[in-house]
């Protein structure tokens, strides 16, 4: 089982959604981004909830009274605790990694289909986001997890890492009187 969850203006970090990437040698490459989301954001009990019922349903045996043991990891971290060095991006924030081995579908407002050329999608715009929160249990590792499924743009937001120059970044130039050779 796995639940969908269209997450409306949230903050895209690490951003990987044109090329897919290996995070350490030799592991598969997946298309990803990390999505930083307010902890008084209007669909944060919409994802805590479908993290509870997710692992309910992959581990019913661990999960009672709507509790999460610790050994179950969820997706959803805490930016105040794990982030502190950060707190000008993750205060008040919850942060978690979504990914997926399939490109997801990357869209402008009017749902225009965009590309990396296009510099419209960086590290610190704001974004829609569908994720399928799905339960894992491999090699001894057991949780929850989020995949990657759509980014929709939203508006820009302050850069985090350098965002790239598009020739909007530049004025038109006349000719010039003033010129000079190096």
């Amino acid at each position: 089982m796995s639940k969908r969850i269209k997450l409306n203006n949230v903050r895209l970090s690490y951003v990987n959604v044109f090329e897919a990437r290996a995070m350490n040698e030799g592991q598969e490459p997946k298309y990803s981004t990390q999505i930083i989301i307010s902890k008084d954001h209007p669909q944060i009990k919409e994802l805590k909830k479908a993290v509870i019922e997710v692992a309910k349903d992959k581990f019913p045996k661990l999960v009672k009274d709507n509790k999460i043991p610790a050994k179950i990891k969820t997706p959803l971290r805490d930016g105040d605790e794990e982030r502190d060095d950060e707190p000008e991006v993750y205060g008040g924030m919850y942060f978690f990694n979504a990914s997926n081995k399939k490109r997801p579908t990357v869209v402008d407002r009017d749902k225009t289909p965009l590309t990396e050329d296009d510099n419209v999608i960086y590290s610190g715009c704001y974004a829609n986001v569908f994720v399928d929160i799905y339960g894992f249990d491999t090699a001894g590792n057991k949780g929850v997890a989020a995949a990657l499924g759509g980014v929709q743009f939203k508006k820009d937001g302050e850069a985090l890492g350098g965002k790239g120059v598009t020739a909007d970044d530049f004025d038109v130039e006349e000719d010039d009187e003033d010129d000079y050779d190096i």
